[in-house]
């Protein structure tokens, strides 16, 4: 092969890499929509990448002497208002996890427990086990409790979520980080109210808890109504504080509505017509 032809070999191969190249361009360009680049920018595409699982999360820091009292599924009223007016008159606050359908079926109930400084999490829809269902079911479980729940309370939901049951899987923990929940919430302590023991037994059970302890309960039982003084002085004898889920996975944690809890003393801290005030 002569220079001549040498030269034109290479010339060739330039102009057929250069137009690879342009074309390559120019699918990325049309693509941009989809590939997070605005067309005609020239901007390299950003990669979207998707969250990873929800961490699992049994109990806070043990540096400290708080625990964390928690109530679950919350279809009983009368029960929440029971509660909670304990929870005010003590000055203690508490994480529910209610699930959507006992939301709406008392709207103007959880507006009241939000705007009294309660953090709400997702419990779910429907009170499903997680572990039965795909992805895109576990996803619209999240997803349609969020739907319900923040107009009702006004404000953005706490971004944590507790599954029915403690049943969960990695499909379960995928999808609960990409529905905008990061942390799914279990518990240390289970005092089986569920079962309706008497509430002696609910209160010696809640009060095994030690630092950064998660103590799980139900909106529903009146034992637990009737356990709860108990378990809270048991506690502050031991020298215990209570905290939030907020407050105990994260050192802090933003409350809805007015912020900390406050005892109520003998006085109404709520307007008339109020549901909880004492």
């Amino acid at each position: 092969m002569t220079p001549a032809t040498r030269s034109v070999s290479r010339s060739a191969q330039r102009g057929r890499w250069a137009a690879f190249v342009g074309a390559v361009l120019a699918l990325l360009i049309g693509a941009g929509p989809v590939l997070g680049v605005e067309p005609g920018s020239g901007v390299a595409p950003s990669i979207k990448v998707a969250p990873g699982p929800a961490r699992i999360v049994h109990h806070g820091s043990r540096s400290r002497p708080v625990v964390a009292l928690t109530f679950d599924d919350c279809r009983d009223r009368e029960a929440v208002l029971a509660l909670v007016r304990t929870l005010r008159r003590e000055g203690v606050p508490a994480t529910f996890f209610p699930y959507g359908y006992a939301v709406r079926r008392s709207p103007d109930l959880w507006a009241e427990v939000a705007a009294a400084g309660f953090p709400i999490g997702n419990h779910t829809l429907s009170h499903p086990n997680l572990v039965r269902l795909a992805e895109g079911a576990v996803r619209y479980q999240f997803r349609a409790w969020r739907r319900i729940v923040e107009p009702i309370v006004g404000a953005a939901a706490i971004p944590y979520a507790r599954p029915p049951y403690g049943a969960f899987n990695v499909t379960t923990a995928r999808a609960a980080a990409q529905e905008g929940y990061p942390t799914l919430v279990l518990w240390e302590i289970d005092t089986r109210d569920w079962t309706r023991p008497p509430a002696a037994v609910i209160a010696r059970r809640a009060g095994q808890g030690t630092n950064g302890s998660i103590i799980l309960m139900h909106c529903g039982p009146r034992q637990t109504v009737d356990a709860l003084p108990v378990i809270i002085a048991g506690y502050r004898v031991r020298g215990f504080g209570f905290v939030t889920i907020p407050e105990l996975v994260e050192g802090t944690g933003p409350r809805l509505g007015r912020g900390r809890v406050q005892p109520v003393e003998g006085r109404r801290l709520d307007p008339p017509g109020h549901l909880i005030a004492s």
